[in-house]
């Protein structure tokens, strides 16, 4: 079970490291594994992309800033 922060917690948390003289680290997760890891390696920032689904689906990148998700990547056989 996760632990849910308050804003309050959150931004206490991130004023301390600042203080502290530590970089802030942000990591970006399209899929689940990706900020698994990313809490794993002590990122303190996680940015949850909703294309990582589309992708995994084979939808383009390009597709997804024209509003165009029903693009495919052709797949060789």
């Amino acid at each position: 079970m996760f632990k849910q922060f308050t804003r309050e917690e959150i931004l206490e948390r991130l004023h301390r490291e600042i203080e502290s003289g530590r970089p802030i680290v942000g990591a970006g997760a399209g899929i689940g594994i990706t900020a698994k890891f990313a809490e794993i390696g002590g990122a303190d920032l996680i940015v949850v992309y909703n294309s990582g689904l589309f992708r995994m689906n084979g939808v383009l990148s390009v597709s997804l800033r024209s509003g165009r998700r029903d693009t495919q990547v052709p797949v060789k056989a």
